[in-house]
């Protein structure tokens, strides 16, 4: 594993270098493309390279089931065979049919290709359907959805195995390959049958990430000559240097090699290189270029050799276009107009957040590598002055007198015994109880509240699950819960699932039925204890993981006093994942909600304007406030490019997210519409058949996209409701009037019984699911109860492409984006729509006083909202059902202002080592290379330079000035938390000789300065800065009184010089200091302009 740790770090670092030692295969150039018939069987496949031993992502093991790829390039495409071996056909599971669904949530294949070699790719994914996801990922955050012309795909099944063929057109990817390059490749499958698995022949943690692909290698070529990339072909890569030629050459083992590299734009050069290879031996030579800013030109690699061209190709640069929006995007946005009377409630405290800023050590060395300050003191001022509740801890100790200083409250996070293995066992709840009333039972002046657990459902549920699998000897409670499970809520037949490979949904409902009743058990403790110690401290509650859960929501709110949920940003215009979470749990349980909003860098980076929404749709939705996580999570388990946390990483997103918090905290609560007589079903029961890590996650995605349709698109008010709300509270039809179901495959018959009384009492019932109500909880068949509600079976799959609604406003066909059926309407059910081969699409049956309408193809799809007809269609509809639409609440966005500016550089970094961290991505703005050096009047001595005394030191070179090649030191693990190969004392130098020290910085030509930036550690003296043009006469330029770092921080000092006076040298001076104070310098920066 560690050599693939260093391969990855190989790979984000000089990616020439990583192609040559990633996996490799050698495809042939062919003049035979086979005919596409999903199964492979033409005979023009036998030519094909052939991929084989996938292995698991991250752990690099076999998969339970192989995968093999084959792969052609014909004179005009690539042709690519997938055959999954597949042990479990019947659990096949392939639902999306849409081009750019959500073709991941089936089973799938995953296909990634670079065609320059470089630092972005082409991304395809296909299901059994033969469904096509096509997106690109790059470096630097590059990446969106794309639709590559001409692509492909025919798929098939057989009695143990489908498979997938795919054919890209060359010019859809805007290259062509030619004899002696490497494409960079990956193949992925992701298995849903059976259990969850996936797996790739390149080993990876994600199929989004660039540097981990293996390679693909064009037979033949020059002899000695490799081609290992083209580069980024983007202007977005001028910046980074990530557009660079580069090929490996060999010279002749009797003579040595003249080689030139050139590429150019459109018959323009824009970057060469010429070398020499000694005889025998091998050498990568690059050439860097700058793709030109205007249109989309066509670039030409060539290689000269001898005077003789041995390679050239072409490749159409990228598009400089405007990404694509990765959040919901609010056209007509409100925010003072919305703003009530009503106080802010328990959110006027402030927002959670974790303490990784906490996390001295660690966040010392990063400093050190970045050459940015930090401050152990600073991180709880920060806490104090943005108003944020620390999430875990203590406040004893000198944490405690940091809380007392900047007044801050925490909320206490309590863990359960660690010796036992199941913190649903009756003795680990206890302990965890008796822990906690001992902290509140005893003063507690810096509490704010009690939380009661991260993810503590998850935990519950996986444990339970391993232990059912493999249950300890010995240990008896495991078994006494598995008879309660199948007592209480499995019909005397389904118990704990063994593992989480275990799949029957009536043992994931009946198991998570009851550790939702423990859990309720628990929580209803906790709520006594605080009762009894200090009624006045908030319980929050137990943040499940990001997903949508059936934990009967409704049921725990009296037992909470603040809800939180994660979530994980989807990087899709027409969804709003946060907003929808956050008013499900508002609805049901009618407490504050704070959710998880992870908008640090996590499923993606989110720009200061994307978090901005985001966390507006908390409060669109009815939010409170906000529970924040704000390390670098994407990173944080790579050996390179963990910016640790977004204070470092992307200090604009940190500053406008405490903007965001500051606002909230003194903001009044909008004026939110009357909730009106329209529910949304929130499904319990159906949600509980499938779990967080189930293929599919088809009973969450329909329900989100019930309210997407519903609420941000239609812009309408409604009530969520879940099983507790139907069963616990009066009859439905007293309080709505319509209700959605966007899915009901399983169902309690209780909640059967109370919809069909909802309709026979005068209720409409709207249905997506053409499987509604088809078993109870513990398998019994209940689809004679949809008939009888629905008036229609269910018939046979459906083939069409599209349905047409028959109501009297609308006259258009609409895609069908899911595979669905064919509805056989009974008795005088009417039919509501129509496919486009004439069968039945939907019904609406009377019955009693109402109506029940039930729909062949489940429309609440994702690539639906996406649909403009779609969104017109619900819009139209939920008006004609008497919902009010166009709703103002929807148009709530925090102001532009929040948003924090960086503010302008004040001439050039002559010294060419200023980076700007933008969303973990390093800048480099505002340099110039001037060429320049330094030295020193006495070289440190307790963190030497490389370098005797007096020596110039390159810029590019220096400890003090390489910032550059810091942040790219590695940690010693890619893990979280870890500390970096080298140590500090690599990137920074340092005096224990108490002499006065000088640092003369030679910038190479005459300029006019105007600030001394200084980053160190331990003591800064008196310092005094003068200038000269000719390192003989000096002028002063300014002075400071120099500070002190404590411990190992990091502090900076900026000093404003004296800017009129033209100079080439830069003398700063330390003053002499007492015995024992070291001088430490981390990073320095001399900023001035060219003289004109």
């Amino acid at each position: 594993m560690r050599l693939r740790q260093l391969l990855l770090l190989a790979a984000i670092v000089f990616p020439a270098a990583a192609a040559l030692s990633a996996p490799q295969v050698e495809v042939s150039l062919s003049d035979a493309a086979p005919a596409l018939n999903g199964d492979l069987s033409c005979p023009n496949w036998a030519g094909a390279a052939v991929v084989s031993d996938f292995i698991t992502l991250n752990s690099g093991e076999a998969p339970a089931v192989q995968t093999q790829v084959r792969l052609l390039c014909a004179p005009d495409a690539l042709y690519v065979g997938f055959v999954c071996h597949e042990p479990a056909m019947e659990k096949i599971l392939s639902q999306v049919t849409a081009r750019d669904g959500s073709v991941w949530s089936d089973d799938c294949v995953d296909l990634m290709i670079a065609p320059t070699g470089g630092v972005w790719m082409y991304h395809l994914i296909a299901n059994p359907e033969g469904a096509l996801w096509d997106g690109l990922h790059g470096e630097a955050n590059l990446g969106g959805n794309v639709d590559l012309a001409g692509v492909e795909i025919a798929t098939a099944r057989g009695e143990d195995r489908w498979s997938a063929e795919f054919r890209i057109p060359f010019a859809a990817l805007g290259a062509q390959p030619r004899p002696g390059e490497l494409w960079g490749v990956n193949f992925g499958r992701e298995r849903k049958a059976g259990a969850s698995e996936i797996s790739s022949w390149a080993l990876t943690d994600s199929f989004t990430e660039v540097a981990t692909l293996g390679t693909m290698r064009i037979a033949g070529g020059a002899e000695g000559l490799t081609v290992t990339s083209r580069g980024g072909a983007s202007t977005l890569y001028n910046e980074f240097g990530f557009n660079s030629f580069v090929a490996q050459v060999a010279a002749p083992a009797d003579r040595p090699l003249a080689v030139a590299l050139s590429v150019s734009a459109d018959g323009r050069q824009i970057g060469s290189r010429e070398s020499i290879v000694p005889a025998g031996e091998q050498r990568a030579v690059s050439a860097p270029y700058n793709v030109p800013a205007e249109g989309r030109p066509m670039l030409r690699f060539a290689i000269v050799a001898d005077g003789a061209e041995v390679y050239a190709t072409q490749a159409q640069a990228l598009p400089d276009e405007a990404p694509a929006p990765r959040t919901w995007v609010v056209e007509d946005p409100l925010f003072r107009e919305l703003l009530s009377d009503e106080p802010p409630g328990l959110a006027s405290h402030g927002a959670l957040m974790w303490t990784h800023l906490f996390n001295r050590r660690v966040l010392q060395s990063t400093a050190v590598r970045f050459g940015v300050e930090y401050l152990y003191e600073d991180t709880f001022r920060v806490f104090g002055e943005n108003s944020l509740i620390p999430l875990g801890g203590s406040a004893e100790g000198e944490r405690g007198e940091y809380y007392e200083r900047f007044g801050i409250q925490y909320a206490s996070y309590v863990k359960e015994p660690s010796d036992i293995p199941w913190i649903l066992d009756p003795a680990a709840i206890e302990g965890y109880l008796a822990k906690t009333e001992e902290l509140i039972s005893q003063p507690h002046p810096h509490l704010f509240g009690i939380f009661a657990g991260d993810e503590r459902e998850e935990y519950a549920i996986r444990q339970g699950m391993a232990l059912m699998a493999d249950p300890p000897e010995g240990y008896a409670y495991i078994h006494e819960a598995n008879a309660e499970v199948m007592e209480r809520f499995g019909g005397g037949k389904w118990g704990i699932p063994e593992g989480e490979s275990d799949r029957n949904p009536y043992k994931r409902i009946a198991y998570i039925r009851w550790v939702n009743d423990k859990m309720r058990e628990r929580a209803a403790a906790i709520r006594a204890l605080v009762e009894k110690h200090d009624p006045s401290l908030p319980i929050i509650g137990t943040d499940p993981v990001g997903g949508v859960h059936g934990y009967e929501f409704s049921r725990q709110a009296p037992y909470y006093d603040i809800f939180t949920h994660q979530y994980l940003p989807r990087k899709q215009q027409w969804r709003q994942y946060l907003g929808f979470l956050t008013k499900a749990l508002a609805d049901l349980t009618g407490k504050e909600v704070w959710p998880c909003v992870h908008v640090e860098n996590y499923a993606f980076a989110t720009t200061p304007e994307e978090a901005l929404e985001e966390m507006s749709q908390v409060i669109r939705n009815g939010g409170h406030g906000f529970h924040l996580y704000m390390p670098d999570t994407a990173n944080a388990r790579k050996a390179l490019g963990d910016t640790r946390v977004t204070m470092f990483g992307s200090p604009r997103r940190h500053h406008t997210v405490m903007n965001i918090v500051r606002t909230t905290t003194r903001m009044p609560r909008p004026e939110y519409p009357e909730p009106g007589r329209v529910a949304v079903f929130y499904n319990d029961d159906c949600l509980q058949s499938e779990g967080y890590h189930a293929p599919g996650r088809t009973h969450w995605y329909r329900t989100e996209a019930c309210y997407t349709f519903l609420g941000p698109i239609a812009r309408s008010w409604f009530t969520f409701i879940d099983v507790g709300k139907v069963l616990d509270e009066g009859p439905l039809a007293e309080r709505f009037d319509v209700i959605w179901l966007p899915t009901a495959t399983f169902q309690q018959p209780e909640v059967v019984d109370r919809f069909e009384r909802f309709v026979r009492d005068g209720g409409t019932l709207i249905c997506g699911d053409p499987t509604a109500f088809s078993t109870d909880l513990v398998g019994n068949d209940t689809a004679a109860r949809r008939e009888e509600i629905f008036g229609a079976r269910v018939g046979e799959k459906t083939a069409a492409a599209a349905l047409t609604p028959a109501m009297p406003w609308w006259d258009k066909p609409l895609t069908l984006h899911a595979a669905g059926n064919v509805l056989k309407p009974l008795g005088q059910t009417g039919i509501i729509a129509s496919h486009d081969d004439g069968s039945v699409a939907a019904t609406a049956h009377a019955l009693g006083e109402g109506v029940a309408i039930l729909w062949g193809t489940n429309p609440f799809e994702f690539a639906a909202n996406e649909d403009a007809d779609w969104r017109e269609f619900f819009t139209t509809w939920a008006g004609d059902l008497g919902m009010m639409t166009g709703l103002d609440i929807w148009r709530f966005q925090y102001p532009d202002s929040v948003i924090w500016q960086e503010q302008p550089a004040s001439g050039l970094c002559l010294t060419n080592n200023n980076i700007v961290w933008r969303e973990e991505v390093p800048h480099f703005p505002d340099n110039l290379a001037t060429g320049g050096s330094y030295s020193y009047s006495i070289a440190p001595d307790a963190m030497p330079e490389a370098v005797a005394e007096g020596d110039a030191i390159d810029f590019a070179e220096g400890n003090l000035t390489d910032r550059r090649q810091s942040l790219q030191d590695a940690k010693t693990e890619a893990a979280g938390y870890k500390l970096y190969v080298n140590p500090d004392s690599r990137w920074m130098v340092s005096w224990e000789t108490v002499e006065p020290v000088a640092v003369t910085f030679d910038l190479a030509g005459t300029y006019t300065v105007n600030q001394l930036r200084l980053w160190y550690r331990d003591l800064m003296p008196e310092v005094t800065v003068e200038g000269s043009t000719d390192g003989a006469q000096w002028q002063p330029l300014g002075s400071n009184a120099g500070g002190e770092a404590p411990d190992r921080d990091v502090r900076e000092l900026g000093m404003s010089l004296r800017h009129d006076l033209p100079v080439r040298y830069v003398r700063v001076s330390f003053a002499e200091r007492a015995e024992g104070r070291r001088l430490s310098l981390v990073e320095a920066e001399v900023w001035g302009r060219e003289v004109e």
